[in-house]
């Protein structure tokens, strides 16, 4: 399909619970639980669809009056309230300006408590009202759930037509897209080649650490490779001190793993594994071929390595790992518990854990350090490389889908026109700057944009020296994959599956999945 197809999302794969606190679930992962892709022509009845952009989209502004409603997560409006200290309301100023400026267009926030507890709920919301034609005309999404068909079919208009265009409010700009990293505009593209996000921040993450205890173990400075890391680890569990919380209730940190430890032990056959030439991170198509081709199994020693080295870290971690919840995600306490109340002296987290930690008193109490490099001090597979911060990605909070007539009746061409503009508006580096700043939970992406939180921009990623590998933790096989493949790691950590049991069942389920993508795709694996 030509990569700016006017077509609206079709079924092609860390921001807060719209009702509760940030979660690192909520944030990095798709909001809507797994299953088949629904379309708008299954809520509403055939209807024909409503080309992105339509025909007659005008190239200048009309006068018409129009009320903009804008889901914007948490960088929408909020109030102040034991939970939520430190209240957001920049995008409302900006709101404002803009309506100062043109005094026919309000911008009308969706409150931030729409659905029920949890994305899942946000996207069951969304659904129902895309169903009655009531749709937000701006809203957040996930771009992983979108492309793998999460949403209705149809929902959301394919914006790179608009990308090609000019923001006029950056001066000298002669392309919206040429504001835009180029690693995220990448990584977002659905498999058509179609780009339905304006996405303008990044989850980084790091490894935070609490500082008395480290203190208390002798520990004076991070690591630089893994082999210290775990070196470290060895030293506070000798001391009686709990290494590491992790959590193993979701798949959120075993798909940071995988992406981390593949990136740097299979740079060496990057030019081999990467058959549909990406610049930047492997292909759904890519790591499909290369499961086919045995690089990505467990009889492989190369790849076995990557979960034999996790099962050894687990020696490490705060018993009950599968038990242990991330912030807002449910009953059971979280690992940013663990760290402050001393559990734990450890834990690997996004960026938006750094105000979390501030807000709860522990200002000043931790560090941050990026994930070590694995060195052939730790395996003979190494391949030295560095890649500290591939973990992270555009999957945060400014991610902003706009939706079509087929689930929001009140969208016409003339009213599309405008919604384009106020994003425009607020995705110029000088605002994507002040909203980002103020939350000071996440990167902000576009050029021109800077960083005033220090632990944020300690984490900001400058690139990788080589191509980024996901795996089928991260959906990158489709929605329900993770879910899987979790079971068995569960299993595998915990002793009740042998590494036997464990390489055979992966394995089936690598194969399985690939051979389940390519049928839904249509693609055939031995011809790559």
């Amino acid at each position: 399909m030509d990569p700016t197809s006017d077509q609206p999302a079709s079924s092609q794969t860390e921001a807060k619970s719209p009702t509760g606190a940030l979660s690192r679930r909520d944030l990095l992962r798709a909001g809507a639980a797994a299953g088949t892709a629904l379309t708008v022509g299954d809520l509403l009845g055939p209807t024909a669809l409503f080309a992105a952009p339509p025909a007659g989209v005008p190239d200048k502004l009309s006068k018409a009056k129009y009320t903009i409603t804008f889901y914007a997560q948490v960088y929408g409006p909020s109030q102040k309230t034991a939970s939520n200290p430190n209240p957001v309301h920049r995008m409302a100023d900006l709101a404002a300006a803009y309506h100062k400026l043109h005094p026919n267009i309000t911008i009308q926030f969706v409150p931030n408590n729409v659905g029920a507890t949890g994305s899942q709920g946000f996207n069951g919301w969304l659904t129902a009202q895309a169903a009655a034609g009531r749709a937000p005309d701006i809203t957040w999404q996930q771009w992983i759930s979108v492309n793998a068909g999460q949403l209705p079919k149809g929902l959301f208009y394919n914006l790179k037509p608009f990308f090609l265009k000019p923001n006029h409010y950056v001066r000298g700009n002669k392309r919206w897209m040429d504001l835009m990293s180029p690693h995220i505009l990448e990584a977002v593209r659905a498999p058509g080649g179609q780009i339905y996000v304006l996405d303008c921040d990044y989850v980084a993450t790091g490894i935070f650490y609490n500082k008395a205890l480290w203190k208390q173990a002798g520990i004076s400075k991070p690591p630089k490779t893994y082999a210290e890391f775990i070196h470290i680890q060895k030293t506070m569990k000798a001391k009686g001190i709990t290494p590491f919380a992790m959590s193993l209730a979701t798949s959120t940190v075993p798909s940071w793993w995988e992406r981390q430890v593949q990136s740097q032990l299979f740079q060496h056959e990057r030019k081999g594994i990467n058959v549909t030439h990406d610049r930047f991170s492997l292909s759904a198509k890519a790591y499909a071929v290369g499961i086919k081709r045995g690089i990505f199994s467990m009889k492989n020693p190369v790849y076995a390595e990557v979960w034999k080295l996790f099962k050894d870290w687990s020696q490490y971690w705060a018993p009950g790992a599968s038990a242990i919840q991330q912030p807002g995600g449910g009953a059971g306490a979280s690992d940013q518990t663990f760290l402050i109340n001393g559990r734990a002296a450890m834990m690997w987290e996004g960026s938006w854990a750094a105000a979390g930690l501030d807000h709860s008193g522990f200002a000043g109490k931790w560090g941050v350090f990026a994930f070590p490099t694995i060195t052939k001090g730790t395996t003979k597979y190494s391949t030295n490389t560095h890649v500290g911060d591939v973990v992270g990605g555009p999957n945060a909070a400014f991610q902003y889908f706009v939706t079509t007539h087929e689930g929001n009746h009140s969208m016409t061409p003339d009213k599309l026109a405008w919604v384009i503009d106020w994003l425009q508006y607020i995705s110029t580096p000088q605002h994507v700057s002040q909203i980002t700043n103020e939350l000071a939970s996440f990167v902000p992406t576009i050029k021109g944009t800077h960083t005033t939180n220090k632990t944020i921009k300690s984490l900001v990623p400058v690139g990788i020296s080589g191509l980024s590998i996901d795996g089928i933790f991260n959906q990158i096989l489709g929605a329900g994959t993770d879910t899987k493949a979790l079971a068995l790691l569960q299993s595998y950590i915990n002793g009740s599956e042998s590494a036997k049991g464990f390489a055979s069942k992966f394995d089936d389920l690598l194969h399985s999945s690939a051979d389940d993508w390519a049928k839904a795709n249509k693609v055939n694996l031995s011809k790559p």
